[in-house]
């Protein structure tokens, strides 16, 4: 960041968390519902921060740190962030959506690579603080351009992060169930997504046309709206096979080598911002070489010549059906199993959503093991149709039982939402080898 405070008070970066603070930082003493960052000061202090951002109300001591008080701790840290972005003068992308944000994302960064001088968001770095703290620790004077993903639990929280980062160019990868407990409906979760188009300084906005909410999206714009598609021949782009055909330049792009036919809809969207920054066909195909998966976003994992799909890192019901349709591309001898665990935050639509995930199942997997309190749903369907299923306590149990079964050339898949660490199978099960 590098930036002065007071004279001569020079901060070097940011931190919300004691435990990740670095030399000459500022601390913002979040309050939180479990936590409150004011009783980490001392910590903040020792582990090299110079200075912190505090209530008003706050009387403690100050541990040698310089005091900087405010109404409103997060506030006062997403203003820092909005001026300094302000300052820097970098073209920002922001990119949100209900599956495929940080897919997308490491695409049209690799891509964009090839160009220009890239920043973008790391881990969840997406939120009301993540977002933030991307802002002012990774950009410096030498980023022409930083893609941030904007992600939300809860209605106006996109349009805020946009007041912070207004996007030059902004993206929705897909709007499907996701934190709908807090929504209601798939219609409102695509008012909250098109939220992201609300900014005057946005030039271009970006959507997917076979999304069922297009229209909706392309609605709250007030700019130029780019489509993309793999099979609407009216989209701005569509993909098939590798011809590409675009209203900037058509042509062949090179094969996608990543594991996973429904990464294409995240290619086609990081391609069409990619020729909307001006690379060429020759420049974005010198980036498909290079792409890779996110962590837990569909990896291919050989353990003595078992494959395991590591895609745990979150899940919907389009995105488990997707992950199961995947399995049938892989060209193995053996069986195919998925580990699943609860799709969460989905209300109402909990029980429907689980068992069309089962339905689906039936003609991709040979058999399942299970853990979770909704997947009872999955466990229902199987049952009816006298389908081998397994409902464990927990993902080590899951491990257990998978050790006695499965053999080389098997194929097992691991889904389910991130609070249920469906990825703890596949460490639990190499400690069990």
């Amino acid at each position: 960041m590098g930036h002065s405070y007071g004279g001569d008070l020079f901060i070097e970066g940011v931190s919300v968390d004691s435990r990740h603070v670095k030399a000459n930082d500022l601390f913002f003493a979040l309050p939180g519902e479990q936590t409150d960052g004011h009783a980490y000061l001392q910590a903040a202090k020792e582990a090299g921060a110079i200075a912190a951002v505090v209530l008003n109300s706050y009387e403690g001591d100050s541990f040698g740190l310089e005091l900087i008080r405010s109404h409103d701790v997060l506030d006062s840290l997403q203003k820092l962030a909005k001026t300094y972005l302000a300052q820097m003068g970098v073209t920002v992308i922001g990119i949100t959506g209900s599956i495929g944000k940080t897919t997308t994302k490491e695409f049209l960064a690799t891509m964009l690579s090839q160009k220009y001088s890239i920043a973008a968001s790391t881990g969840n770095r997406n939120s009301q603080i993540g977002l933030p703290l991307t802002i002012l620790n990774d950009i410096d004077e030498n980023v022409e351009v930083l893609i941030l993903e904007m992600a939300m639990d809860l209605p106006l929280q996109i349009a805020n992060l946009v007041k912070i980062a207004p996007p030059m160019i902004a993206l929705v990868t897909y709007v499907t169930l996701v934190h709908v407990c807090n929504f209601g409906s798939l219609e409102k979760i695509a008012k909250a997504k098109a939220e992201i188009f609300s900014s005057d300084k946005t030039e271009a906005a970006f959507y997917h046309l076979e999304s069922d909410y297009g229209k909706q999206l392309s609605r709250n714009c007030k700019c130029r709206s780019i489509t993309f598609s793999l099979s609407a021949k009216e989209a701005d782009l569509t993909l098939e096979g590798c011809c590409l055909t675009s209203i900037f330049a058509s042509g062949e792009l090179a094969p996608l080598n990543v594991y996973g036919t429904h990464h294409r809809h995240n290619l086609l969207a990081a391609v069409a911002i990619a020729q909307y920054m001006g690379l060429s066909i020759e420049e974005i195909n010198l980036g498909i070489a290079n792409l890779t998966l996110p962590e837990r976003r569909g990896q291919l994992i050989d353990i003595e010549g078992i494959f395991f799909v590591n895609d745990a890192y979150n899940a919907t019901e389009s995105s488990v059906k997707a992950a199961l349709d995947a399995l049938l591309t892989l060209n193995t001898k053996g069986k195919r199993f998925a580990v699943l665990s609860d799709m969460r935050e989905l209300g109402q639509f909990s029980k429907e959503c689980h068992r069309q995930v089962a339905l689906h199942a039936l003609r991709c997997v040979d058999e399942i093991f299970c853990y979770g309190e909704e997947v009872k749903h999955i466990v229902d369907i199987w049952q009816e149709a006298k389908r081998p299923i397994t409902w464990c306590q927990n993902s080590s149990e899951v491990a257990t039982l998978l050790k006695r079964i499965i053999k080389p050339s098997d194929v097992v898949l691991l889904k389910g939402s991130r609070s249920m660490q469906t990825w703890k199978v596949l460490d639990d099960f190499k400690q069990k080898i």
